[in-house]
């Protein structure tokens, strides 16, 4: 039987709510049975990365789409480890990066998502987040389970959404559809800015602000606003569930559960609107995070520090785009935003 054109698309958040579920929940639950729960986590980081990026096309853009995706994050995740200590390298290579995450139109969606798991991957290695071999293996042995949970998807779900193609995207931005120069530059100075700000009044993890500003700030100012505040109170919102959910849980494999069940909302929450994404996807990675520490305990002493982080984050993104809005009067139109 046939589904009716408006009840397609719920049909569709289900199947890939189901999908996410196993592809976030089945790594760590197996690593908390296996004794290693720092992998079973970056593993189920990796699905939910090859999931996000999933372009919802054929199989044969699929694969390759998913695979050179993830050996971009990985790359990226190597370079911060390499450079991580070297102050002036790394911010020489957070701006290269993120200068080239904020090229992507915002309809150029697989891009502009690569671009920003690719720039968090290489702040967070720089920072100190735990990047071994076993974990990039780990990382991207969980991105194929999201590769084949995809391939099932487009079986379940015979569907090609609107929208470009990932190779119809890299044409367009190699051949100038870009951001526009104004932008282009705004985006990796406000990073830089804000980690230095951030680095100066002693935040724990600065990183997280640079990465707030990256997933924040907008080229449409309109857009930017509503995110600011949508950002905010989700952010503020998905640490509080975290809180009291790590504060109810007893038991690891409860995590399990609580992130299975979050990772089941994602799909919907991200096709309703920002603040709904912000809420489960800020729940849902502070508890994988609290599953990559929990051999030291967990990461319920930094959950403040989080909203901390999403303040001063969207404060310079406030600022730049009030930078912007001036400059725009000085910057010829067809030079681009």
């Amino acid at each position: 039987m046939k589904l009716p054109a408006s009840l397609r698309p719920i049909r569709a958040d289900i199947v890939r709510g189901v999908l996410f579920m196993l592809g976030m929940g089945l790594p760590v639950w197996a690593g908390i049975v296996l004794e290693q729960p720092v992998l079973g986590a970056f593993a189920s980081l990796g699905a939910m990365l090859a999931l996000s990026l999933d372009p919802r096309r054929s199989m044969a853009t699929r694969i390759p789409s998913i695979m050179l995706g993830t050996l971009l994050v990985v790359a990226a995740a190597a370079l911060g480890l390499v450079i991580a200590g070297n102050r002036p390298l790394a911010l020489a290579g957070l701006f290269v990066i993120s200068w080239l995450a904020g090229l992507p139109r915002p309809d150029h969606a697989y891009l502009s998502l690569l671009g920003k798991y690719a720039a968090s991957a290489l702040v967070l290695a720089e920072m100190g987040f735990p990047a071994t071999v076993p974990i990039g293996a780990a990382y991207v042995a969980g991105a194929m389970l999201g590769l084949a949970l995809s391939l099932m998807q487009a079986y379940l779900v015979a569907s090609v959404e609107p929208g470009s193609s990932p190779w119809d995207e890299m044409n367009a931005v190699i051949s100038g559809d870009s951001n526009g120069p104004l932008y282009g530059l705004t985006l990796p100075l406000t990073i830089l800015l804000a980690t230095w700000s951030a680095v100066k009044l002693g935040v724990v993890e600065a990183g997280w602000v640079g990465l707030t500003v990256l997933f924040v700030m907008h080229v449409d100012d309109a857009q930017a606003w509503r995110r600011i505040w949508q950002r905010v109170a989700g952010t503020l919102l998905g640490v509080v569930l975290a809180a009291l959910l790590l504060t109810w849980v007893g038991s690891p494999l409860g995590l399990v559960l609580l992130i299975a069940l979050l990772a089941a909302a994602y799909p919907m929450a991200l096709r309703r609107n920002y603040l709904a994404f912000s809420l489960v996807v800020t729940a849902l990675v502070l508890l994988v995070i609290d599953v990559v520490k929990l051999e030291s305990g967990g990461d319920a002493g930094l959950l403040g520090w989080r909203f901390v982080d999403t303040l001063l984050g969207c404060a310079w993104v406030a600022l730049a785009l009030f930078c912007m809005r001036a400059l725009r009067r000085f910057w010829p139109a067809r030079r681009g935003c």
